[in-house]
């Protein structure tokens, strides 16, 4: 609607209560006008302009909420809120009258209504004068409602969805009560004379409750962090009785807040109109709306309530505290020494300041025991709690809350049990456990990780990644809020498995804490468990602790009396033997104590054996001379387990079995289900997987027997207490065994076993033979698979060809029904794709594997470069790129293809500009295009795009993507660098900075027509502008087309976005240089007129030489019918000069001597459809003979 345009009524306003004037199907956002004391819901907001006649017409009227919003703040619901804002019951009366608590009251139960299927959308509010004041008692009450019931979580659910608030000519605060009492007093005074009322002769206001209303409100903005955004009048207020001035001062219309958490602006207008524009063209309009925009725009950061305590729950998994479940109890009588002996200072320690304590140990010594004795004891939490008090350490005098968060690193485990990742979600959710008041945090860092890493879905949780907990754990360590003293106990520190040998992340974890002082509001301690390597001996060897094996032969004696006299023969020995069998088990006890050198596992393996052999009816010599032959060495102990069940005659295949199923466990990361195990070991020796019918154990007995004769006690079950298990659709015959996986029995083992098998290439491994189980069950029952056994698949494709450095094709290529079925892998195509083995070898990074599968595929199932590349948007940091597949799908583009290679760069940019993988991406488009530039694929070769009405470049396309704005520059870069001209013209003969100052233009204007991510519209504005400068700057110039480019209105949107990061605009883009033009001759100005799109150029030859040049070459029809030999391009010489060479003749002379030669000279076309045009081509073409007689 033009401003001259009467408004077309299509909402009719209710006086009280809501009218939604605009509404969508989806909306992003809630818009909500409420206006202020003697107002209404719709003429507080209408601009009236008088009519010259004053009688017979309508007067012209602009109702903006209505007419004009809607249009700048597309996919939002704008409603109206009208109520009884009489001025005598605004500031008195008791609460449950129309007072202004009333009124928020009444405010909040109706809009519950209205947001009952709404939920979690933001919302803003915009306020005229005193308004502003009912918007503040409005937070206040819904903050203050306690979720009792659905209806109260709606109301609360208001003050957890703002997102935004303003303000225009509201009084925020006065130098004392009355003079606050005063402005507000003034402003109903100037409302009432804006209905024809006569003067207010008693109003009291309460100026108590407005200093209330005002602090709640600044503690609500610190809670929550929403917009504020305050207006204050420009103009005073010309009215009878009252001085010209401002009824709000600008002291007063402000909040007084920080530049960078309140935005202030002045309306040039008097405090009744500054609510009231005539039409989109109003300066105060296009400042409001700019301040909704930015409003609306914090909606992609902002947190719905639902998302967050999803988010939350998410955090913690079964997994992380798993391994401490399984960890077995102390013995009894047992590790009692850890809180008596005053020599360790343990006791010392958890009542004291320092921050570290480390409990040594050689493997399967005893640690994760000791370490869970410890969690569990009650005087631990007594000792820390008296520390916590400030009871024993002079230097801690706060009574602080307390928290003892554990996580037990487990290397056989899943991913979660031994990765920092998985700690800090353990400690992370142990502190929102026993710390409520840390959730703030939790939200802070939660919601800027989703600004950066939006959820694909709305049934995908929010991903905690390593980056995403440490920076929370960092901020909770550095904030001074919330008082705690926090004690973490960490076990098996050596079972971390980042990189191999690399310990540096839990280093970095434990230092700094140790740096951190002991005076900090957020007091943390930790106790940690792990074998002494190197690593962390050289950091950590000054730490208060101890070795564990130094202290726990009693206990070892312990354990083994328990165990001897559990026995039944062994018992009835003690009981009633002789006293030489007495002394012969008491000497047998005593041995293995001292053979064990502190090892707990050693002396349960040994024992184990010993106690079967007593069984099975050996004598008690027999076993002290067993005992004898035993290695008191832990790993040379399972050397003689299975030296021992090689002298059993065991079958030869038994051996190459159990060779199998370690190398099976020890490709596989941790544990392994028990149904993919036993797969992978019968599919091992197989290659034709369609003919083979896969035999599982009968039952779960079955299975546990056949562990036990291959590989003895080296392995064993463990029951899933999770669902973080990768898993097969493969149904055994006993459902049982679908509850159970299969690990080594400690880690100790899984070390001793990729010790005696160095890593070799190989052509089949573990590796190969899990890949085999996953593709066999695909085959068979042709799965949906879920994300976590479809991340499994390609990451085993990927570690196949890199252990093996073989192609995995002849396993993928024997399931042909699997890939037809549907499993289109949604987890990484933004769009439905045909699955085929190419694809799956990209993701893997699987060269081989992709090189094999290129040769076999047809070039419609075939990956492609662009889906490549668009795969980065969808993945993110998952996919690790791949020049190697980024150079081998590019070989397979048509020669020259730019067009193809521009697409590729586009779905590289996709990545979100907040998502902090600019410089990623840009690495990859720079290698793209090197990869490009290494094809011999000109930069400045033109292509046809289909929105495009003509050839365009590379250039051209990066200056016109407003939204990869933070990608050009370096792509420009290279591209200059590699021989691309800068002024280079595209169809419409534009150059460059042509399309990037229109651009610019649009972007300035919100009319971009492509940008997907309008919440970051001032980001794109700037960096655009960035672009243009970076243009000109490496000699840019403009065509000199009219283009639509940036004006001098441009400039003050730009410094008005601009104005808070300093950067102000180039004023040499709005006379940018222009391309030097050539002189224009008589012939190149009469030829537009006529539309030809032919040049004749005139060649002065002899008869002789054109007869030989006809009689060896084709020949071409002159203007007088003979026949001439084709000529090359006219080039930018030869115009020129023939051009100036009549250019001083008279027009009609000139072309009357050029008439009369024709028939002796040659003339030949010059157009050369594939080279840059020199005219424009018109739509209708005119022939040679015209043109001449036109001329003549």
């Amino acid at each position: 609607m033009t401003e001259a345009e009467p408004r077309k009524e299509c909402v009719k306003v209710a006086d009280e209560g809501f009218t939604v004037l605009c509404d969508c199907p989806e909306p992003k956002a809630d818009i909500v006008l409420i206006h202020g004391l003697q107002g209404h819901p719709k003429r507080t907001w209408l601009y009236e302009k008088p009519s010259k006649i004053p009688f017979g017409s309508k007067k012209e009227t602009c109702y903006w909420p209505e007419e004009l919003l809607p249009k700048d703040s597309p996919n939002c619901r704008i409603l109206t809120y009208g109520y009884d804002s009489q001025v005598s019951h605004f500031f008195s009366g008791a609460a449950n009258q129309t007072n202004i608590l009333g009124h928020a009251r009444n405010f909040v139960e109706e809009f519950e209504e209205q947001r009952r299927t709404a939920t979690g959308r933001p919302l803003v509010f915009v306020a005229h004068s005193l308004g502003g004041l009912l918007v503040k008692a409005i937070l206040r009450q819904a903050s203050n409602t306690k979720p009792t019931s659905t209806a109260m979580r709606t109301i609360q659910d208001i003050y957890l969805s703002i997102i935004g608030t303003i303000f225009l000519g509201t009084p925020h605060r006065g130098s004392d009560y009355t003079d606050l009492g005063k402005t507000v007093a003034l402003a109903v005074r100037a409302l009432q004379f804006d209905r024809s009322t006569s003067l207010l002769r008693d109003l009291k206001v309460d100026a108590s409750i407005l200093d209330i209303l005002n602090s709640d409100f600044l503690r609500l903005h610190k809670e929550r962090d929403f917009a504020v955004v305050t207006f204050e009048e420009g103009q005073g207020l010309g009215i009878p009785f009252l001085a010209r001035e401002k009824v709000v001062r600008s002291w007063s219309a402000h909040l007084g807040l920080p530049d960078d958490v309140e935005e202030t602006y002045v309306i040039n207008a008097d405090h009744r109109k500054m609510c009231r524009f005539e039409g989109p063209s109003c300066p105060g309009y296009g400042k409001v709306k700019r301040a909704i925009g930015r409003c609306v725009q914090r909606a992609r950061t902002y947190i719905v309530e639902a998302e967050f305590q999803r988010a939350l729950d998410a955090l913690h998994t079964a997994e992380t505290s798993r391994r401490y479940r399984q960890v077995e109890a102390a013995y009894e009588d047992t590790y009692d020494w850890i809180f008596t002996d005053q020599n360790l200072g343990f006791a010392r320690w958890l009542q004291s300041t320092d921050p570290l304590y480390w409990i040594r140990g050689k493997p399967a010594s005893g640690k994760s025991t000791l370490m869970k004795l410890i969690v569990d004891d009650q005087r631990t939490v007594e000792a820390f709690d008296a520390l916590a008090k400030g009871t024993s350490v002079a230097a801690i005098t706060l009574t602080r809350i307390t928290c003892r968060p554990t996580y037990f690193f487990h290397e056989r485990g899943s991913r979660l049990q031994h990765t920092m990742g998985g700690m800090l979600r353990e400690i992370l959710h142990s502190l929102l456990d026993g710390i409520p008041e840390l959730k703030p945090f939790f939200r802070d860092i939660y919601r800027s990780a989703r600004a950066s890493r939006p959820l694909k879905s709305p049934d995908v949780d929010f991903e905690w990644d390593e980056d995403v907990t440490m920076g929370l754990l960092r901020n909770i360590l550095e904030q001074n809020r919330v008082d705690a003293a926090v004690l973490i106990f960490i076990d098996a520190i050596d079972e971390y498995s980042g990189t191999p040998g690399n310990y540096g992340p839990v280093i970095r974890f434990l230092q700094m804490i140790q740096r951190r002082s002991a005076n900090s509001t957020f007091f943390v301690k930790i106790c940690f468990s792990g074998r002494p390597e190197q690593i962390y001996l050289d950091h950590f060897s000054d730490v208060p602790g101890f070795y564990i094996q130094d202290y726990t032969r009693a206990d070892i004696l312990n354990v083994i009396s328990s165990e001897v006299q559990a026995h039944p023969r062994m018992a009835r020995t003690i009981q009633h033997g002789s006293e030489a069998d007495q002394i012969a088990v008491s000497n047998l006890r005593d041995s293995l104590a001292r053979l064990a050198n502190g090892v707990f596992l050693w002396v349960r393996l040994v024992l184990e054996d010993l106690l079967n052999e007593y069984t099975d009816g050996a004598s008690l010599q027999e076993l002290n001379d067993h005992l004898n032959q035993v290695p008191p060495d832990l790993e040379r102990y399972y050397d003689y387990i299975l030296a021992k069940m090689s002298a059993k005659n065991i079958k030869p295949e038994y051996a190459k079995e159990r060779e199998t199923m370690l190398e099976i466990l020890r490709a596989a990361d941790g544990s392994l289900s028990l149904v993919q195990f036993f797969a992978a070991l019968r599919l091992a020796p197989i290659r034709d997987l369609r003919s083979y019918h896969l035999a599982l154990p009968g039952n779960l007995d079955e299975a546990s027997r056949l562990l036990k004769s291959r590989c003895g006690s080296l392995l064993e079950l463990q029951s899933n207490e999770s669902t973080d298990k990768v898993t097969i659709a493969l149904c055994p015959p006993d459902l049982r065994m679908a509850e159970y996986s299969v690990q080594f029995l400690h880690q100790s083992v899984k070390t001793w076993s990729t010790n005696r098998s160095p890593h070799r290439s190989t052509a089949e491994n573990g590796h190969t033979h899990i890949l085999k189980s996953i593709a066999y069950a695909a085959m068979v029952e042709a799965p949906e698979f879920d994300k976590q056994t479809s991340h499994e698949f390609v990451r085993r494709i990927s570690l196949v060809e890199e252990t093996t450095h073989r192609s995995s094709f002849w396993i993928l290529c024997q399931a042909p029904a699997f890939y037809p079925n549907g499993w289109r892998f949604r987890e990484y195509s933004g769009r439905t794709t045909s699955p085929s083995i190419s694809k799956l070898a990209a993701l893997a990074g699987a060269v081989l594997l992709l090189e094999e599968s290129l040769q076999h595929e047809k070039l419609e199932d075939r990956m492609d470069f662009c889906l490549y590349c668009h795969w980065f948007q969808m993945l993110k940091e998952e996919l690790e790129y791949n020049p190697q597949i980024a150079s081998i799908l590019l070989k397979g583009l048509p020669p020259n293809d730019v067009c193809r290679v521009w697409q590729s760069l586009l779905a590289v940019g996709n990545l979100n500009l907040t998502t902090g993988f600019e410089s990623r991406a840009i690495a990859i488009a720079v290698n793209i295009l090197w990869i490009a530039h290494c094809e011999g694929i000109n930069p400045d070769t033109s292509f046809e795009l289909s929105y495009e009405s003509g050839p365009t470049t590379f250039l051209h396309e990066i200056a016109r993507e407003e939204h990869r704005s933070y990608f050009a520059i370096p792509i420009v870069e290279t591209v200059l660098c590699w021989g691309g001209e800068v002024n280079v013209v595209d169809g419409r003969s534009r150059t460059i900075l042509d399309v990037a100052l229109e651009s610019l233009h649009n972007l300035l204007n919100a009319q971009s027509c492509r940008i997907f991510d309008a919440d970051h519209l001032d980001i794109y504005i700037k960096r655009h502008h960035n672009l243009c400068v970076f243009l000109l700057d490496h000699g840019a110039k403009a065509s000199g087309q009219p283009i639509n480019g940036p004006t001098e209105e441009d400039v003050q949107l730009f410094n008005g976005y601009s104005q808070q990061s300093g950067l102000w605009f180039d004023v040499r883009l709005l006379n940018p240089p222009l391309l030097p033009q050539k002189q224009e001759g008589w012939l190149q100005r009469l030829l537009p007129k006529f539309g030809n799109f032919v040049l004749w150029h005139r060649h002065e030859n002899d008869s002789s030489k054109q007869t030989d040049q006809q009689s060896t070459s084709g020949t071409h029809p002159t203007r007088d019918g003979s026949n001439s030999t084709p000529q090359a391009r006219l080039s930018d010489s030869d115009l020129n000069d023939t051009t100036e060479s009549v250019a001083d003749s008279d027009v009609d002379d000139t072309a009357e001597s050029t008439a009369s030669s024709a028939s002796q000279d040659t003339w030949t076309s010059t157009r050369d459809f594939g080279a840059e045009p020199i005219i424009e081509e018109p739509r209708e073409q005119c022939s040679g003979s015209s043109l001449a007689g036109s001329v003549d």
